[in-house]
């Protein structure tokens, strides 16, 4: 399936945040929003999500507008993982994860043993099944993102919108979920994510939008958007792209350079 934003204008209000913005994004890709902080990513992010209403523009999905589907028919097209989540009450991982499936139940349904064996096959599938009894509230920030994904992929989606997917992880629990995000796509899912890391996105190798200081916005693959021209122009700093190779795999990561002032 294909997500298309098609001169897309997002604002707060009345402020106009972003402008005249396109892109496409298919079922197999990862599409990250890059930039430094208040450049847009958010608004961009909440407007396909339908948080925020759409300025000008129009956002379709197999050239149908986003607006027509109901909440429950989109909510199977679109997954969202937040940034964190915290519930009201000490849940099990089970019970969390199930509410993923009120996109497919009636209006007044509850979860049956169907939801439950979806579920339990998902969590064995993202190698988490081992949490399914304990509380949520008692989790590791990493185990916390692993639920949550599980979660959306409950409504089993067809797109996979992720705000901030390593925000406050460890670092090994930030190469967990990326390397997670990566298995996702091969299995034709389609994610988008925002990111402040360059790194993030030479990892997954990924389609990207670099959201520049001047409102200029580059749509391409990594290797064509991020170099360290356009990253130093949108973050103000020094950048420098190091490449490396590790038995047959090479890799790219960014470097900042740091320049020594007198005193």
């Amino acid at each position: 399936m294909k997500l298309e934003l098609n001169h897309l204008q997002c604002s707060y209000g009345e402020k106009i945040i972003v402008n005249d913005f396109s892109a496409t994004i298919e079922s197999g890709e990862i599409f990250c929003l890059l930039g430094p902080n208040g450049i847009g990513k958010t608004t961009l992010f909440k407007t396909i999500l339908r948080f925020l209403p759409i300025k000008k523009g129009t956002i379709t999905i197999n050239d149908q507008d986003i607006y027509s589907y109901s909440k429950k028919d989109y909510a199977r097209l679109i997954g969202y993982v937040p940034q964190s989540h915290t519930p009201p009450f000490a849940y099990t991982v089970m019970d969390v994860v199930v509410m993923g499936r009120t996109a497919h139940m009636d209006a007044f349904g509850s979860p049956g043993k169907k939801d439950y064996d979806f579920v339990s096959k998902l969590l064995e599938r993202l190698e988490i099944a081992d949490l399914k009894n304990r509380k949520y509230t008692e989790l590791s920030g990493g185990e916390r993102q692993m639920v949550l994904i599980a979660r959306a992929l409950a409504q089993e989606p067809v797109f996979l919108m992720m705000d901030e997917p390593t925000s406050n992880l460890d670092f090994g629990n930030q190469v967990k979920v990326i390397q997670n995000i990566k298995d996702l796509a091969k299995q034709g899912l389609g994610v988008i994510m925002t990111t402040h890391s360059p790194d993030h996105v030479f990892q997954c190798n990924a389609k990207v939008v670099l959201m520049m200081q001047d409102k200029r916005y580059l749509v391409g693959h990594v290797s064509d958007i991020l170099s360290e021209t356009t990253l130093t122009d949108t973050y103000g700093v020094h950048i420098a792209i190091l490449e490396d190779q590790y038995q047959d795999q090479s890799f790219s990561f960014c470097q900042p350079i740091f320049e020594s002032k007198p005193y």
